[in-house]
């Protein structure tokens, strides 16, 4: 007789034992005949960090069943693992881009053949053999399909124990059959051809990365427990689509080689480290939402003056406006309202050109710790307090001067 888990909607029953091993049948209709020594062997390897040279070795091999066509259940025996290379898969090899892909994403050359993910691929992808959430039995949680072009990844859906997923460098235009993957904890998408980064709410969602794609805006993306989002080499216009109010755990976010002009619509408040390099940003709003902010890159833009940052930024340590078009050290003064801030890049700005530049900055923001690329020297400290304390000088003297004026 068959055992199902009947207690929890995803999880998978007890074992009933057979000649050939144990076997796992979840309510998906998943059956996993597994080897116990191969299993042991993979508890004790998954002490081990989920790096890539993980995935590429011994792990992926456990997996090598069958899928019998139409009966929609699938049986996978794990076998002891071999040093040699998965069976199957096809596909391109792991390090090239798909063929077409980087055009696609232009908007140039046809729309993609279409390329669904097949039981081979699947195979050899899925590795790392866990405990379920409810701990009465093991599945696999880590899937890995980079550069196969693929087109459609519906065969995922019954998949539901998955944790970690990498679908790099395929042709993926949405990513719907994912939305059944609640227990999904990180998830890379780089180099397909998503319009959109929205997605079924997924609640232990923390880490995703959606860089080189062609994602226009930032609606959709709710998940509850996101701590680390990237999206850049996008063509994002503008942050207002931000759910403030779902992401409210989300502590980094890359967007740099974007299109953003502003950074109206980026004030999270848990957020601590923001990319916002190479766009074209020339003007800061919004800002003062960012009461957790550590770390700010601006880093090529088109910012000449610094107007928009606040008090509030109590946390701001580091910040890089390297390459933009700061001017004047009248826009560097402006920078004296963060009280925390230790760390300045301000190097290729027309001000970093002019004569006694480090002098001229340190005079007006003293408790720097590091300009551009060296650490703040006692002798350049020094040199810059004495600096301030004649121009204090001279305009109490100028003051007095004009004083005197108005009386007479």
């Amino acid at each position: 007789m068959v055992h199902r888990d009947r207690l929890q909607p995803r999880g998978v029953c007890p074992p009933r034992h057979g000649a050939q091993g144990v076997t796992y049948i979840g309510k998906t209709g998943c059956e996993l005949r597994i080897d116990p020594a191969a299993v042991r062997r993979t508890q004790r390897r998954k002490k081990h960090s989920f790096n890539e040279e993980y995935t590429h070795g011994h792990s992926r091999s456990l997996f090598l069943g069958e899928v019998t066509p139409g009966s929609g259940l699938h049986t996978c025996t794990a076998r002891g693992s071999s040093r040699g290379p998965a069976r199957g898969g096809g596909g391109a090899p792991r390090s090239a881009q798909p063929e077409g892909a980087a055009s696609a994403r232009q908007g140039a050359g046809p729309a993609p053949a279409p390329c669904p993910l097949t039981e081979e691929v699947l195979k050899e992808g899925l590795s790392l053999l866990c405990k379920t959430s409810n701990g009465l039995a093991h599945a696999y949680v880590k899937f890995e399909a980079k550069s196969k072009d693929l087109t459609d990844i519906s065969l995922l859906k019954s998949f539901v124990h998955l944790r970690y997923v990498d679908l790099s460098e395929n042709k993926l235009q949405d990513l719907d059959p994912l939305s059944s993957l609640t227990q999904l904890l990180w998830l890379k998408v780089d180099g397909n051809l998503l319009s959109s980064a929205r997605m079924e709410e997924l609640p232990y969602l923390q880490v995703i990365s959606f860089a080189r794609n062609c994602i226009k805006d930032m609606e959709g993306i709710t998940h509850p427990r996101l701590a680390n989002l990237s999206m850049k080499e996008n063509k994002i216009q503008t942050a207002l689509g931000l759910s403030h109010d779902q992401l409210f755990s989300l502590q980094i976010l890359e967007l740099r080689r974007n299109k953003l002009k502003s950074t109206v619509g980026l004030s999270l408040p848990k957020l601590k480290t923001l990319y916002l390099a190479q766009n074209t940003i020339s003007s800061l709003e919004g800002l003062e939402g960012l009461e957790q902010l550590a770390t700010l890159h601006l880093r090529d833009n088109q910012l000449e003056t610094l107007d928009g940052f606040s008090s509030s930024m109590k946390c701001l340590q580091y910040l890089n406006l390297r390459n933009n078009g700061i001017s004047s050290f009248q826009e560097v003064a402006k920078l004296r309202v963060l009280p925390m801030l230790q760390a300045l890049v301000l190097l290729d700005n027309p001000c970093s050109e002019k004569t006694d530049y480090r002098l001229e900055v340190l005079a007006l923001l003293p408790h720097l710790q590091r300009l551009d690329k060296d650490v703040v020297e006692q002798e350049e400290r020094a040199e810059a307090k004495e600096i301030c304390q004649r121009r204090q000088e001279e305009e109490k003297e100028m003051e007095r001067s004009g004083q005197g004026d108005a009386t007479e």
